[in-house]
């Protein structure tokens, strides 16, 4: 009578079952690496921010007291804080898709202004941007954001929208007050539908001739 050697049969399933493990342990691993170098990524980019962009991030994520009226600036940076964040709070951050450094009115002065709006480069989902009456003149770090949909950067040092020429998504700019000198960029955002732009040394308005969905508009 011939016998079975059940021990040669179940080598190949053993073998499976031993490549699947090591295949699952990659994965976590890998993934566990990607974590580590995203943590690493971000939390040298908080260490590097200044003291007024994480008291704004932080109050973009509710760590600050509540704002009994007045401008919203003075009262971050004032009220602000700059902890350093957890890692849920850190992503929290980076998936911002409002921020606002302004005032509530114009009869507000800014005491705090920012000049310097570079570490926005890294919120990608950031949807709005209202900095009203600051010292900023430089709109490159927010020629990437996709997903940017509003812009409020009224009462600044700005001289060119040609950065924000691929933010495809913008619907309404208001940017009265400020040192631009061409609406050229604006001819290829045909979302916009909102556009202030009074108060600049603007002398052709063309470009804006182009634009099918703008129902408002204030030019002087």
């Amino acid at each position: 009578m011939k016998t079975v050697d059940n021990t040669t049969s179940l080598v190949p399933i053993q073998n499976q079952g031993i490549a699947k493990v090591e295949k699952s342990i990659l994965i976590t691993n890998k993934i566990l690496s990607q974590q580590r170098e995203w943590e690493r990524y971000y939390y040298d980019w908080w260490n590097n921010l200044s003291e007024v962009w994480k008291k704004i991030f932080n109050a973009h994520i509710g760590k600050i007291e509540k704002n009994s009226g007045g401008s919203v600036a003075n009262h971050i940076y004032e009220k602000g804080v700059i902890d350093l964040p957890n890692k849920e709070e850190l992503r929290l951050i980076i998936n911002i898709s409002k921020i606002d450094y302004t005032e509530n009115g114009y009869e507000y002065i800014n005491n705090y202004p920012i000049d310097d709006i570079s570490p926005l480069t890294e919120l990608k989902k950031l949807e709005s941007l209202y900095i009203y009456n600051n010292n900023v003149f430089d709109l490159s770090p927010i020629r990437h954001l996709a997903m940017l949909k509003n812009l409020g950067c009224a009462n600044n040092q700005i001289k060119s929208l040609e950065p924000i020429i691929e933010c495809k998504e913008l619907a309404s700019l208001h940017c009265r007050n400020n040192l631009i000198t061409s609406l050229e960029p604006l001819r290829y955002l045909k979302k916009i539908e909102y556009l202030v732009c009074s108060g600049n040394p603007i002398i052709d308005f063309s470009p804006l001739s182009d634009l099918k969905n703008m129902r408002h508009l204030t030019y002087k």
